[in-house]
């Protein structure tokens, strides 16, 4: 994960490493334009919900009966240990509403 300046920026510094521009993470300024410092949580926020549901599964930091609120710019489908209860669209975002799985 990395801070997304702009557009141009990105296009240079994938010029630089030799890549596509289309093989980079570009969501956040594509959607919110310059963040400036607040690019990285954002793209914790946007890029990492599927791991970081996992992550707490995994470390057994959910309650039995935790609901989750997860949301993401597409539909998702329920990472494994979780069943989605409820998904809705809002705008450009998706809202989805899990709970852990009975077997999780």
């Amino acid at each position: 994960l990395f801070h997304q300046p702009n557009k141009f920026m990105l296009k240079k510094l994938a010029d630089k490493m030799k890549i596509p521009y289309e093989q980079m993470p570009n969501n956040i300024c594509q959607k919110y334009g310059n963040g400036s410092s607040i690019t990285v949580p954002l793209n914790v926020c946007e890029n990492l919900g599927e791991k970081a549901l996992l992550t707490f599964l995994k470390n057994d930091w959910l309650s039995d009966d935790a609901i989750c609120v997860w949301e993401e710019n597409s539909q998702k489908i329920a990472p494994i240990g979780f069943s989605i209860l409820d998904c809705r669209k809002y705008g450009d975002t998706w809202i989805h509403i899990m709970e852990k799985s009975q077997n999780s």
